[in-house]
């Protein structure tokens, strides 16, 4: 049996700040915010693109800030031209040229970084661990509705 240290609030909280520390290197070099950074991929993954109004719900969610703050993310990303409205009704976004260019390049970094950090972990402890951080995380969603 592999022995370790037991999963605790200090434990997650040091990742939690080292890997933000890794996060704003990475940001520092390819551009761009960490509430850019999850905007960009929300939209990168939505495929055809997201309604606006959506895409603000699920950046405020994501980012446990209000809906102005979520907004204002979006906007700075269609000021900056990473973000486009296609020709046609509605608020439907996708990745501008520059957008998908700065996506691809944070995440080649962060592919990189991740490499690195997960290196010769064992799949079986990845997926453990994964497990366990969802469950905690969905506990304090949870907690954080409640209030």
């Amino acid at each position: 049996m592999a022995t370790g240290p037991t999963l605790s609030p200090q434990i997650i909280g040091q990742t939690e700040r080292a890997l933000g520390v890794l996060m704003n290197r990475v940001l520092a070099t390819t551009g761009g915010t960490f509430p850019q950074w999850v905007a960009l991929t929300m939209i990168a993954s939505a495929g055809d693109g997201i309604d606006r109004e959506r895409l603000t719900e699920r950046l405020a969610d994501a980012l446990a800030v209000d809906a102005w703050a979520a907004s204002a993310v979006v906007s700075e990303l269609i000021e900056s031209d990473l973000l486009r409205t296609p020709p046609g009704p509605g608020q439907h976004l996708v990745l501008s040229e520059r957008g998908r260019d700065r996506h691809a390049r944070i995440r080649a970094a962060i592919d990189d970084v991740t490499r690195r950090l997960f290196g010769d972990a064992a799949d079986e402890d990845l997926r453990t661990a994964g497990r366990v951080l969802s469950v905690i995380t969905a506990r304090a969603r949870a907690e954080l509705a409640e209030v």
